[in-house]
């Protein structure tokens, strides 16, 4: 398992919690990576877990799903509007229920594919064409007002 990000919140209980897991030399805290370097990540993971208690848009998402990875993320916030389709949704305050839903993925190789090609199709919705489209057609709208 890669960590990767900032300590937050929490973040002495999880690794007071962790120093007793019998896996926990399997444990790797990257902490801050480079942007080649989170790519490389993403598109080597089995598995991208994102269970944000909060997010404004939740990019992450996204990008995971952009190199094709399979996404396990919160349902929460504005997580489940910006991953479609193309993930598992998990309540981030429930152990059992996000380790199940990461267990999912690693064990069924036809959900995993299919959360991948979900997730291509769930990025299209948020390219800069879409966008352009979008605002097109409302700026259209209000000028025939």
């Amino acid at each position: 398992m890669v960590l990767v990000g900032p300590r937050g919140y929490g973040y002495e209980s999880f690794k007071f919690q962790v120093s007793s897991f019998k896996f926990k030399n399997d444990i790797i805290e990257a902490g801050y990576v480079s942007e080649q370097e989170k790519w490389a990540l993403f598109k080597n993971a089995d598995v991208f877990v994102f269970p944000s208690f909060y997010e404004g848009f939740g990019l992450p998402i996204l990008e995971a799903q952009t190199a094709g990875a399979p996404v396990v993320a919160s349902n929460v916030s504005s997580m489940p509007e910006i991953a479609g389709e193309g993930a598992i949704l998990i309540d981030p305050k429930n152990i059992e229920d996000m380790a199940e839903g990461i267990y999912k993925v690693i064990s069924d190789e036809k959900l995993k594919r299919d959360l991948i090609e979900k997730g291509y199709e769930n990025i299209k919705r948020f390219s800069w064409q879409k966008c352009a489209e979008e605002t097109l057609k409302i700026l259209l709208e209000n000028d025939n007002k």
